[in-house]
């Protein structure tokens, strides 16, 4: 469905790179970075752009202790961690599913803020939790973790607040009977 590739595209946007979940497809499919099945190859976005290093861990069993503290470690240095999470864990079979972690909760390791593809939307990790999964630490599949040169930071454009506006009052004026008619 493309979630995975527009968390690439989203990669190499932050390291400064002209990317589209359009492009990056395009460029991983001439390079061969998928596999027969359509599986993403790991590392090929680092042989697109040299100077981004992906480091990928695959998480059979439920995270460590190490493993929840190097997301964090990465998020504290604002480098991009991908995670494949299922994201319907009231199922058995997983269901697959990319995004971006941007931030974290230090009180409650549950609550990663997911940048997430579907509906484009911040929202909590925990969304996808549920009683056969009911954990960061069982949801998180595997997890990616990006560096590269130092990112793009776009200007955001300043926000001045505006006056609340008041639609004007208009009189009442009488219908045929004579009754005011309220706008």
């Amino acid at each position: 469905y493309g979630c995975l590739i527009t968390s690439l595209a989203n990669v190499c946007k932050y390291f400064g790179k002209e990317e589209t979940p359009y492009t990056i497809n395009d460029k991983l499919i001439k390079l061969g970075g998928f596999t027969n099945g359509g599986m993403y190859v790991h590392g090929s976005i680092s042989k697109i752009y040299s100077d981004i290093v992906e480091t990928v861990v695959t998480t059979p069993k439920a995270l460590t202790d190490g493993q929840m503290n190097e997301i964090k470690s990465a998020l504290d240095k604002a480098l991009p961690v991908m995670v494949q999470v299922d994201y319907n864990p009231k199922t058995v079979i997983p269901d697959s599913h990319y995004s971006l972690l941007v931030d974290y909760d230090a009180s409650n390791e549950n609550n990663f803020t997911v940048a997430d593809t579907i509906g484009g939307r911040l929202h909590s990790l925990k969304d996808y939790l549920a009683w056969f999964k009911p954990s960061a630490r069982s949801t998180i599949e595997q997890y990616f973790i990006y560096s590269g040169p130092a990112p793009v930071v776009q200007p955001q454009p300043e926000v001045k607040p505006t006056e609340p506006v008041t639609p004007p009052v208009q009189p009442s004026q009488p219908d045929k009977e004579g009754s005011l008619l309220v706008p």
